[in-house]
């Protein structure tokens, strides 16, 4: 991300000096905004800052300003409570215990794996065809495509989507707890896939992981799978249409 605005920039600077470099981003209730009210949406996404490098931002009256480029990867979900700071960054409070993203607790049951295992298979399917038709449509920032090419153009870069899972895990990691279940790896899976999809549907996506690892009982797995698959038709309808307007 390109972070230019004062607040943002102090949001980063609080990040690095007292959270180890995680912050949280929550979305904007329109409904609110229409009746006049200022609230967040029901789900939220922790990030954590993997490498920053100043730069300049030019707004456009041709002036400049101090900004930074960040490297971020989502590392976890929390739900939102009361707004006790709007300036000079928003403050909520949350829960700062696990959000319950890496607990599986039917993880044990063979039907429950199966399924997963299941799930997984098709959501990476759909997501290695998306991926592959990223040039006809995405939904990628222009920062995260610079960054993707070039980190294909790196010997020791070969992304791959157990590679992102297995850093989050990592980061997430606490000294002398186990690890968390495998079926904790296929929900983290999902989310990551979900960059191929609009922020209407990520936010859907988040928002399902949070219920079900409270007990919910619409499975995260069945709804981006079922979404990327859309996603995947889509870009293949694209494709022969380009293909037919290029002849």
């Amino acid at each position: 991300m390109h972070v230019y605005d004062t607040s943002s920039l102090q949001v980063l600077r609080h990040a690095q000096a007292n959270s180890e470099s995680i912050y949280g981003q929550v979305v904007l209730d329109e409904a609110a905004m229409a009746e006049r009210r200022f609230a967040v949406l029901q789900v939220g996404s922790r990030l954590k800052v993997l490498s920053l490098k100043p730069s300049t931002h030019s707004d456009k009256f041709g002036g400049e300003s101090v900004s930074m480029m960040i490297d971020v990867i989502g590392v976890g979900l929390f739900e939102p409570g009361e707004i006790v700071q709007k300036m000079p960054f928003m403050s909520i409070e949350c829960d700062d215990a696990d959000d319950g993203l890496l607990m599986s607790p039917s993880a044990a049951d063979p039907k429950v794996v199966a399924e997963r295992e299941a799930a997984y298979a098709a959501i990476e399917e759909a997501a290695v065809l998306c991926q592959s038709l990223d040039e006809v449509a995405s939904f990628k920032g222009p920062l995260t495509q610079a960054s993707e090419r070039q980190a294909a153009a790196s010997e020791d870069a070969a992304w791959s989507l157990s590679d992102c899972v297995g850093r989050v895990v990592a980061l997430r990691a606490v000294p002398g707890q186990e690890p968390p279940p495998e079926a904790s790896w296929v929900t983290l899976a999902a989310l990551a896939t979900t960059v191929h999809l609009p922020g209407k549907l990520r936010f859907e996506a988040m928002r399902l992981a949070q219920q079900e690892a409270h007990g919910g009982s619409q499975s995260v797995l069945d709804f981006v799978s079922s979404a990327l698959q859309e996603e995947a038709k889509r870009r293949l309808a694209l494709k022969a249409i380009g293909g037919v307007s290029n002849q």
